[in-house]
């Protein structure tokens, strides 16, 4: 996995969510939820971009899922005996940016999405580069032309 995409979880401490990639919840979350103490491992995200000189606003959600190996019990026709974690996490982006002049829906999987304009026919890859302040979008970042856009959070909150 990308080194670079492993700083989501360093981000998700710097914007108040400590354990995004799973974990507890602490008991004063306002998720309702049954006890078992695990905590959500989905988050909201929203940002303000500067998109080309035009104001947007971004909407995603991320959602941590750990990756897993089965174990298998012996023999010519093993049984599945167990499950382990393998300690890595895959992430799944989902969302919308809006601006006044065009909207736009994403689904992705770790450090890259795919966009679909809503109100129009354009398709295209982004990948997301996680800064201080936000996000860096590099639109078409295998070519041609890769473009780079900034983004700041504006909030954050588990689901």
């Amino acid at each position: 996995m990308n080194t670079r995409w492993h700083l989501v979880l360093a981000a998700c401490a710097a914007w108040g969510l400590l354990g995004c990639g799973g974990g507890g919840d602490g008991g004063g979350g306002d998720g309702g939820g049954g006890g078992g103490g695990g905590g959500s491992n989905t988050a909201e995200f929203v940002f303000d971009c500067n998109i080309g000189g035009l104001n947007a606003v971004m909407t995603m959600q991320v959602e941590a899922v750990a990756s897993s190996g089965a174990v298998w019990g012996p023999g010519p026709t093993p049984q599945i005996t167990g499950v382990i974690g393998n300690g890595s996490f895959i992430y799944y982006t989902a969302g919308s940016v809006a601006s006044s002049t065009a909207q736009y829906s994403f689904r992705g999987e770790n450090q890259y999405a795919d966009f679909t304009m809503l109100n129009g026919n354009d398709r295209f890859t982004v990948e997301w580069i996680v800064t201080a302040p936000g996000l860096t979008i590099r639109v078409n970042p295998f070519g041609p032309g890769p473009t780079q856009y900034d983004c700041v959070l504006r909030s954050s909150r588990r689901l």
